[in-house]
């Protein structure tokens, strides 16, 4: 909605980016570096005929402000989380640490080449089977395909941002047991993911040629950043 873009845009013409040759150029002549810029950037830009709003610093602002509340901290939080790191999977990569063919999830992509899970990980594993929980089911428990359950609890006074079950459950209701449960901590996972957002930017301000752009100028331009004329 229009009135959300402008709680972005409110201080658009006091922020300037390393770019401030973007303040002259039109939206259409933009290069892709520079949409990357105002993508990973995860600010608010001032070109020459739109005001341009990263979706990258929307979800990392929500992310923190919902687990601060009560009634959403548990949830709101990994949503937006889970988001960012598909977001990132789906569109960079680092050169130098990249995942294999064979990792299917962007979330796991992104765990691995900016953060430090190794997508063969069961902690990546969980961490998927945790997103797709939530989105698919709105569910902590669920039965994956292959047949392995994973159940999930929250503590957000956990000492690890993930400590695994100690037994996987097999089905049946008298088996149930704290030891099948997989501990999160949302505030350590999300901290971790505002670390795995930090990375990705300093492998495009400290040595560009090494981040992987997946997708297209265009795809960026209109997919990841919200653009208002001015």
């Amino acid at each position: 909605p229009e009135r959300d873009i402008n709680i972005g845009l409110n201080n658009a013409k006091a922020i300037q980016g390393d770019y401030l040759s973007l303040r002259n150029k039109n939206l259409r002549d933009v290069d892709i570096d520079e949409v990357v810029y105002m993508h990973l950037g995860a600010n608010t830009y001032e070109l020459n005929d739109y005001y341009v709003v990263s979706l990258l610093e929307d979800l990392e602002r929500a992310m923190q402000q919902t687990r601060g509340n009560v009634y959403s901290r548990n949830y709101a939080p990994l949503f937006c989380g889970f988001a960012i790191l598909d977001q990132l999977g789906g569109c960079y990569a680092d050169k130098n640490n990249l995942p294999s063919n064979q990792c299917k999830s962007d979330i796991q992509r992104a765990l691995h080449t900016f953060g430090s899970y190794d997508e063969n990980s069961n902690e990546s594993e969980a961490f998927y089977a945790l997103r797709n929980c939530l989105v698919h089911h709105g569910a902590l428990s669920r039965r994956m395909k292959g047949g392995k359950y994973h159940t999930f609890r929250f503590d957000w006074e956990a000492k690890e941002t993930i400590q695994l079950s100690q037994s996987e459950w097999d089905g049946q209701a008298e088996s149930i047991s704290p030891d099948i449960c997989t501990i999160v901590n949302p505030r350590a996972f999300t901290n971790e993911i505002l670390d795995i957002v930090g990375q990705a930017k300093s492998v495009m301000d400290s040595r560009q040629g090494d981040l992987d752009i997946k997708q297209s100028k265009d795809d960026l331009l209109h997919s990841y950043l919200i653009w208002m004329k001015k």
